[in-house]
């Protein structure tokens, strides 16, 4: 099933218009918001004391974790780890539903940042077809704005319409706020500050070594030099052990489990026994727990909570990612990486609390599907689709029913966006020929439904109409069964995948505690565009667009 919506989504400009939707974003008494809204609403807290530091605010997102997977993996997590910390002390939201169909890894950094779904923050895919240049590249792919290290390779924002929150705190404090962003992917650490950051910093496997780009500053941060050299990377090209594989066999099975692969199936995992360390790495948990510490060495290194003026962190683990994808929410690998990884941030959040006055957000950019072999095993229909297949079966039938064209019909498959070539939408008759490819889609085990986004009228489906881009949308959308993930996985027909409305990709956790915030625990959904809003909020910011949404209550 589709998620119920937790909020629908004005400012789709033109798409929404067309289908006469006078939707309002914001929570009525009537929605699903408003049992929760209405109870719990509070103004926002202060967030500065005169003669007292202002606060730092650490944003963690574990990219891949969604509500059902923390809630199933909670018993093997430690007490004084980051998410019992914060459930037991400040306020646990623990559906926080995008209201997009595309919950993929940038649109969902843009939107816990920004508050905007990927319509109004631009970031719609985190890759997208530009028919400009004929090629699909990476959304953050920013021509002129170079990677330190990497010369063939640009990372920006400049996809990116929406305001972030660091740029409104930037903005607030006269540009004096210090702001640093880590991830092990460059949109992992881009999309979150947009050009709001003193620092933002993703690791190359290539390089071996975090590096920037010339977005984030003129050269490499002369700490972060530092911090490589006295803990090098290459350290931990260590095998990795399970931490408790008696337990993890009572509470989640065999360690071997059909469907798992990308670095072998079972532990141990050792990325010294593969042709490069680097690639491995990611998945690895020691790189996680690296993250952490050089989230320590740039709280030191610039300063961060030791004035008057608000500073925000951001920290985005895409090891959870990486190893969800590759062996499943399920596996034993997934759990000892987020155990890990939660361990070693609760610890050093707990000792960063007694120097600062710290407030934290913790959340996931979306969940994930269970591999499609423990789908079937349960009795579900199952499966992967493959962008390369869906584009030669789409070739085929549009040759057959309407004739063959110089060129191909179709220029790129990404997840649900498929686009066509500039041949066929300059062809006549190309809304019969949308029709055909529409039928032909159809009929392929595992999809559930195609909209046609090309002419009028469009779908009257605000969680669609939210997950198109502003422009450059595709010709088709297409909606995937349930339990049926687009391929993922090296081999091939291994791993999951995510990027659909079900509640598996949609509903993740959204945690709170510190300066500002009560103890409160919410079960029903709430819309996770919040997020934006209510960490400006304890930063003392706010957002400057006007369709985004009311904070969330902190206290009850």
């Amino acid at each position: 099933m589709r998620l119920p919506q937790v909020g629908v989504i004005t400012g789709v400009a033109a798409a929404l218009a067309s289908t006469g939707c006078t939707c309002d974003s914001r929570r009525t008494d009537d929605s699903p918001l408003g049992q929760t809204g209405a109870a719990l609403l509070a103004d926002p807290p202060a967030t500065s004391q005169p003669g007292k530091p202002g606060p730092l605010a650490v944003a963690v997102v574990f990219d891949q974790l969604g509500s059902d997977t923390l809630q199933r993996l909670w018993p093997l997590l430690d007490e004084a780890g980051a998410f019992k910390t914060a459930a037991r002390r400040g306020a646990y939201f623990k559906r926080a539903a995008y209201p997009y169909l595309n919950t993929l890894t940038a649109p969902g950094h843009a939107a816990i940042f920004t508050g905007a779904p990927p319509h109004r923050s631009g970031i719609a895919g985190n890759e997208e077809w530009r028919e400009d240049r004929g090629v699909v590249v990476p959304t953050v792919d920013s021509p002129g704005i170079e990677v330190f290290g990497r010369s063939e390779v640009t990372a920006g924002t400049s996809r990116l319409r929406a305001q972030t929150v660091a740029e409104s705190l930037v903005q607030t404090t006269g540009g004096k706020a210090k702001v640093v962003s880590l991830s092990l992917k460059d949109r992992g650490a881009l999309l979150p500050v947009g050009k709001g950051a003193n620092a933002c910093l993703w690791f190359d496997s290539t390089l071996g070594a975090f590096t920037s780009s010339t977005q984030c500053g003129k050269a490499l941060p002369p700490w972060l030099s530092e911090h490589q050299r006295k803990h090098p990377i290459k350290a931990l090209i260590q095998p990795w052990l399970p931490l408790d594989a008696e337990r993890y066999a009572e509470l989640l099975g065999p360690d071997d489990a059909p469907g798992e692969g990308g670095w072998g199936r079972t532990f141990p995992h050792d990325p010294s026994k593969v042709p490069s360390p680097s690639s491995t790495l990611r998945m690895h948990p020691a790189l996680s727990e690296y993250l952490v510490g050089l989230g320590e060495t740039a709280t030191v290194a610039e300063r961060m909570g030791r004035d008057d003026v608000a500073d925000l962190l951001v920290i985005s683990f895409s090891g959870t990612d990486y190893v969800g994808h590759n062996f499943g929410p399920h596996s034993w690998e997934y759990a000892d990486h987020l155990i890990r990884a939660d361990r070693k941030l609760g610890a050093w959040l707990s000792e960063l609390a007694e120097r600062s006055r710290l407030s934290v957000m913790i959340t996931s950019d979306h969940g994930v599907a269970p591999l499609p072999e423990r789908s079937t095993a349960e009795g579900k229909s199952a499966g992967r689709l493959f962008a390369s297949e869906l584009q030669a079966h789409l070739e085929q039938a549009l040759d057959a029913q309407v004739a063959a064209l110089d060129g191909g019909w179709v220029a790129a498959v990404i997840g649900s966006f498929i686009h066509f070539s500039r041949a066929a939408k300059e062809r006549e008759g190309f809304a019969d020929v949308l029709k055909v490819a529409k039928r032909a889609l159809e009929g392929v085990d595992g999809v559930a439904s195609v909209d046609v986004l090309h002419g009028a009228p469009l779908p009257d489906d605000a969680q669609l109409l939210a997950s198109l881009p502003p422009t450059g949308a595709p010709e088709l959308f297409l909606h995937p069964k349930p339990y049926w993930v687009f391929g993922y996985g090296v081999p091939p027909g291994s791993g999951t995948n995510h990027g659909s409305g079900q509640s598996y990709d949609q509903q993740v956790p959204l945690l709170f505690y510190g300066e500002g915030v009560g103890h409160l625990v919410e079960d029903d959904p709430v819309d996770q565009l919040r997020a934006a809003p209510t960490l400006a909020s304890l930063l003392g910011t706010q957002l400057s667009d006007p369709a985004t949404l009311p904070a969330l209550p902190l206290r009850p």
